[in-house]
């Protein structure tokens, strides 16, 4: 990482410092993998919820993470991001744990939107921060790794709720605890930005077009992708497909393909270049079909973790698009808005499902993953048309 730049200070970031803004995206998505393995049990103890309200008990976090998200940047320019990061670590923990002691969907559904506020604080502060510090292939590989990483709490929420899950449905909300930790390493390692007040361009309404169509890009990129996180467990016990302990370890594998394959986006990008988008539109198709012919837990995996490395590819392309069509005043504001993409991706998933499945008479699993599938393959055809004339991040520098 020879090509580190400096901060505004003239200091660089120690290995100790680029270890923690690293562990921060462990908490990126964990308020959904942690939860996606007790939907089916959430629905078993809350009969009278519909289907929607159970899914929603998991991407409801994200609704409010839009607009926190969003907010975290545009605090940037007044506050020291390590403030915004501390204040919304604490939000996240407290207010993820607390549904364990509430016996109303309601109010649980209302719980998980105020963590929504800690969740949107804390998701565009490491990629604003290895933005700032590095360029180049580093500054690729690390935002691959964000990604990666982020999906290491994936596979570990996933199948340590699922083994929480033989105590009852409320044992998964305790693993927020976990976020605790992470409020501990990023109060001692996080570096300290000062605020920019005098950066006029770092406001919301300065920011370039093309970064509210990559918002747009992210939405998309995590609605579909998100369609196996809020259904496998539905899928796999109406299916009666595997044990109940099984499910936190299939919802895994999307995580586990990110933590694979994400690392290695600069190669990736080197071997396709601007086939990269197509690519991993064709990879989700390939996955969902796999999903909709499944009939044992094998080969539900196999399509979840072709699902998860359609997502490697993609995720970290678009952050590397975005800080290509950025400066450096508004780096926050743009990731800020970028970032709020995945929680809006993964709010919009429930409704695109049930949006689908009254188009086609039924919410079934299989036809929603049947659905999913052509949905990538027209979303593959489009990348590739568009391919041809589109700017892309550059391979050398």
């Amino acid at each position: 990482m020879t090509t580190e730049t400096q901060h505004a200070s003239g200091n660089g970031l120690s290995r100790f410092n680029i270890f923690v803004v690293l562990l921060i995206p462990l908490v990126w998505t964990f308020e959904a993998s942690a939860i996606g393995p007790a939907l089916g049990s959430i629905i078993e103890a809350f009969p009278s919820a519909t289907p929607l309200q159970a899914k929603l008990v998991m991407t409801m976090p994200f609704i409010t993470a839009i607009i926190f998200s969003a907010v975290s940047g545009a605090l940037a320019r007044f506050v020291d991001r390590k403030v915004i990061l501390i204040i919304g670590l604490l939000i996240y923990g407290i207010t993820g744990m607390l549904p364990a002691w509430l016996n109303d969907i309601n109010q649980i559904l209302f719980m998980r939107l105020l963590t929504g506020v800690g969740v949107g604080l804390v998701s565009p502060i490491p990629n604003a921060i290895i933005t700032e510090r590095f360029e180049g292939e580093p500054q690729r590989r690390l935002l691959g790794m964000t990604s990666s990483i982020s999906m290491v709490a994936n596979v570990i929420a996933s199948l340590v709720s699922g083994a929480l899950l033989a105590y009852g449905w409320q044992y998964p909300f305790y693993t927020f605890a976990i976020v605790f930790v992470v409020a501990l390493l990023a109060l001692a390692g996080t570096p300290s930005a000062l605020p920019h007040q005098d950066v006029r361009k770092s406001r919301l309404k300065d920011l370039p077009g093309s970064v509210y169509a990559l918002f747009a890009f992210m939405s998309v990129n995590f609605a579909i992708q998100s369609i196996i996180t809020t259904s496998v467990a539905i899928f796999m016990i109406s299916e009666h497909i595997g044990e109940p302990w099984m499910i936190g370890i299939v919802i895994s594998f999307p995580g586990l393909a990110c933590f694979l394959i994400s690392p290695f986006y600069p190669e990736i990008l080197k071997v396709l270049r601007s086939l990269v988008v197509p690519a991993s539109f064709l990879l989700y198709a390939i996955g969902y079909y796999i999903l909709a012919h499944a009939g044992t837990v094998i080969i539900v995996s196999l399509g979840a973790f072709l699902v998860g490395v359609g997502n490697a590819a993609l995720t970290p392309h678009i952050l590397a698009m975005t800080s290509g069509r950025i400066n450096s005043a508004q780096r926050d504001a743009a990731f800020g808005v970028v970032t709020a993409g995945i929680g809006a991706g993964i709010i919009l998933s429930p409704f695109f499902q049930s949006f689908a499945g009254t188009i086609g008479g039924t919410e079934a699993p299989r036809f929603i993953y049947l659905v999913a599938t052509g949905t990538a393959i027209v979303l593959a055809l489009i990348a590739l048309a568009l391919s041809r004339n589109s700017k892309h991040v550059a391979v050398h520098e």
